[in-house]
């Protein structure tokens, strides 16, 4: 939770940051897209370009294709790779020198990539999840789809649903920070010129006539409707 200071009010509110949530953000354009109009952006070609192990840039994590799709394995402690010889039922490998430490992995990673690829390849994604959560740091690669799926987007409810008037019902991807107060709910914005006579009648106090011989004179421009109407 992040504390929060509003300086002009003195007013106190708590703010729930989730990491996942920002990340939904951050990928605001490509999530509408998938939301709007279903269907998954990447077939297997752009999967295995985007997630092919060999351009993994950390050395302790392995990104492995099971035999339904893509699974991150991250080794990062020695304890979670002998878990991970454990669950793969690959004993030797943890006497064989070529892969006793970090260095010595990334070092002969071709020839361990060698050995995981075809162990990997022979159970699910779901199966192999089975068998590592718990026990090795690990998850499942997903689709923009997929991920959108998930049980925290939901509970986060990091995808509303909005009624247009104009576009009907719109789903979009909601503000990465939670807090007291927040319009949970936000309104479409205005067409153009919609709120042109209350803000010049109640703010500026302009008479009806006036408001009315500036519009005849063009000065506001077209509205949205007139504009496609054209």
């Amino acid at each position: 939770m992040i504390r929060i200071e509003a300086a002009a009010t003195q007013v106190h509110a708590d703010a729930d940051a989730s990491m996942a949530d920002q990340v939904y953000a951050l990928l605001k354009e490509e999530i509408v897209t998938v939301v709007r109009q279903p269907g998954d952006l990447m077939g297997e070609a752009d999967l295995a370009e985007r997630y092919g192990v060999s351009k993994t840039p950390v050395r302790e994590a392995l990104r492995l294709l099971a035999r339904d799709g893509w699974i991150v394995v991250f080794c990062n402690k020695q304890k979670f790779w002998e878990a991970l010889l454990d669950a793969l039922e690959l004993p030797e490998l943890a006497t064989d020198a070529r892969f006793a430490t970090f260095p010595d992995r990334f070092d002969h990673k071709a020839a361990l990539l060698a050995i995981l690829k075809p162990r990997f390849a022979a159970r699910t994604t779901d199966e192999w999840l089975r068998r590592l959560q718990g026990r090795v740091p690990c998850a499942p690669v997903n689709t923009l789809e997929e991920a959108l799926a998930d049980e925290q987007v939901r509970q986060r409810e990091m995808i509303l649903e909005i009624e247009h008037p104009r576009f009907g019902t719109l789903r979009e991807v909601a503000s990465p920070i939670k807090t007291d107060g927040v319009v949970a709910r936000p309104a479409p914005a205005p067409a153009l010129g919609q709120h042109t006579d209350t803000l010049l009648g109640r703010l500026l106090g302009y008479p009806l006539d006036r408001i009315a011989g500036l519009r005849a004179a063009g000065v506001f421009g077209p509205t949205d409707q007139e504009t496609t109407a054209s």
